[in-house]
């Protein structure tokens, strides 16, 4: 009930044509926050998949070369966000890539700063404003007793 509400209000407010862009908008913007989950969950399910395919008779150093290429892996998609970035600021495909990228990488202090741009640009998306609270939380020292 409160989406009609919520529609009726925006439809008065803005008018029919602007109002149904808008729903149109927060529809989109719910997809592509699904799609950047399952892309998010697909890659660490590969990673973690490739993990468990290994055999325990593998040695060390195959370990650390798999370490390694996912390193690798992921310092260049952080560089090609980074890249597209520079020539949109506001790519929202490129700003939530850098924030998965930096968190796998277990950077959550460096996940800040892109997260907080989502939520200036989307701050109707409560998906972006959770995790920002949580990295937050999550980065905070310790405070003694």
């Amino acid at each position: 009930m409160g989406t009609v509400e919520n529609s009726d209000s925006l439809r008065k407010h803005y008018g029919e044509a602007i109002a149904r862009r808008m729903e149109r908008r927060k529809k989109l913007q719910k997809v592509m926050m699904f799609i950047s989950t399952a892309a998010f969950l697909g890659m660490m399910s590969s990673g973690l998949g490739a993990m468990f395919r290994s055999n325990s008779q593998s040695s060390e150093v195959n370990q650390a070369e798999e370490a390694a290429t996912i390193i690798s892996q992921l310092e260049r998609q952080e560089r090609g966000y980074q890249s597209v970035l520079q020539r949109e600021p506001e790519n929202q495909t490129a700003l939530e890539g850098l924030v998965m990228v930096r968190l796998e990488q277990n950077q959550l202090e460096e996940a800040i700063a892109p997260l907080e741009k989502l939520v200036n640009l989307y701050p109707d998306v409560e998906d972006y404003q959770n995790l920002l609270k949580q990295l937050k939380t999550d980065t905070q020292p310790a405070v003694a007793d």
